[in-house]
């Protein structure tokens, strides 16, 4: 699946006009729920869905603050367009973010529905949780890259660089701790 995916990353074209997005999405989804026949639909009812929607919301809260504390302007975006979306620049900055919550919903998925509180706890949680073996935690690279992408934009460093989510990275991580 690697392999595939960044064959398609490579033909990635402005418009995606191959719809290249679409073609990853379905192997990347394959892959977190290969036993349920997955399709991810925002706004669905079923309940990986509504979980993985809950997810989505709280990081999207936290990205928000970070926008607003490193003094950036969140209709402006780097991606994103739509006149309506008055928080654009989030649905920028929480791409590299997203994968964390949806390591989340795999793991509790098969046990819990949205309707359970131990499952909006843990969806909170996953801000708490490392983003990869530096132990520094979600919530803090998601102000990073907030920070780091406003430095960027005025001139102060050459480039911008998000984090990656790295789970191999963190069950190392968390096997040090004992």
């Amino acid at each position: 699946m690697a392999a595939r995916l960044s064959t398609i990353r490579k033909e990635v074209r402005s418009g995606d006009p191959s719809n290249c997005e679409a073609q990853a999405a379905r192997l990347y989804w394959s892959a977190i729920f290969p036993d349920e026949g997955f399709l991810r639909t925002p706004g669905a009812p079923d309940h990986v869905n509504a979980l993985l929607n809950y997810g989505y919301t709280v990081m999207r809260g936290f990205v928000i603050q970070a926008i607003s504390a490193a003094g950036l302007w969140p209709t402006c975006s780097l991606w994103h367009r739509s006149r309506g979306n008055t928080f654009a620049l989030a649905d920028d900055l929480i791409e590299p973010f997203r994968p964390a919550v949806d390591h989340c919903v795999r793991r509790i998925a098969s046990e819990l529905t949205i309707e359970d509180r131990s499952a909006k706890k843990q969806l909170v949680a996953v801000t708490s949780e490392p983003m990869n073996a530096s132990g520094t935690t979600v919530a803090t690279e998601i102000f990073d890259i907030a920070t780091a992408l406003a430095l960027y934009v005025e001139g102060d460093h050459d480039r911008f660089n998000p984090p990656a989510w790295n789970p191999l990275s963190i069950e190392a991580f968390e096997g040090e701790d004992g």
